[in-house]
């Protein structure tokens, strides 16, 4: 029986594998993989899509040995087979009410729809194309009401500016979202620091989605860890 076995081992990315740079240590790079050559399972619970993942994935030299909870746990994706195992999506009455702001609100509040392994832009300005350009994303270009037939995972807003996220939030619940499935999230793009709100579907995180991908393992959550730095962390 090797050292790890049976470990579950879910590491954020953004603040934490990686902070306050694109990459991370060699040092911590040597110890993950020691820890996945001894059998621990080692994996990825972070707000980052499939394809933001497989880039960082490529530059940092580590093969995880298990499927990654993504997108704020609502996607349970396998980059060996390139497969979901599992999603978690919006219902249809969160849905419409997105659908119904973004014809309505500023226009200059970026629309992003995060469908498993997809990522839609559905109002394209220039923080949207910034923030494709720091996560190497490959959207394709539809709008929310063309976009309702696919499973939507999460829907990120961007801001021209940052006074017209509370504003945002503000209308959400008005019109029905749960304040629960609202956060405020940023990342530093290199020129400073972007401001975003994201809806997440009800009753998703990345501790349900740790905890989807512990139980398809057979892992004991007792025998489960998790590392990061920020609110979404916390499940």
């Amino acid at each position: 029986m090797a050292l790890f076995d049976g470990i579950l081992l879910m590491s954020d990315v953004d603040g934490t594998l990686l902070s306050g740079t694109e990459k991370i240590s060699p040092f911590n790079v040597e110890k993950i993989n020691y820890f996945i050559q001894n059998g621990g399972l080692f994996s990825l619970a972070t707000g980052r899509c499939v394809d933001a993942c497989r880039e960082l994935l490529s530059d940092i030299g580590i093969n995880l040995s298990a499927p990654a909870a993504l997108i704020n746990g609502t996607v349970i994706y396998d980059y060996e087979k390139e497969d979901v195992v599992a999603s978690t999506g919006f219902d249809d009455y969160t849905k419409n009410i997105i659908v119904e702001i973004s014809k309505t609100e500023n226009p200059l509040i970026g629309i992003e729809i995060h469908s498993r392994n997809r990522v839609i832009d559905a109002r394209v300005t220039r923080e949207i194309e910034l923030h494709n350009l720091y996560e190497k994303l490959h959207p394709t270009q539809m709008s929310t009401e063309q976009s309702f037939s696919f499973e939507w995972n999460k829907v990120l807003f961007s801001f021209e500016d940052c006074r017209f996220r509370e504003q945002l939030r503000e209308t959400l619940i008005e019109k029905g979202v749960s304040p629960d499935q609202i956060m405020f999230t940023n990342a530093y793009l290199g020129d400073g620091i972007h401001d975003y709100l994201e809806v997440n579907p009800k009753g998703a995180n990345k501790g349900t989605g740790v905890k989807v991908l512990a139980d398809k393992l057979g892992i004991d959550m007792k025998n489960v860890y998790g590392i990061g730095d920020f609110n979404n962390d916390v499940p």
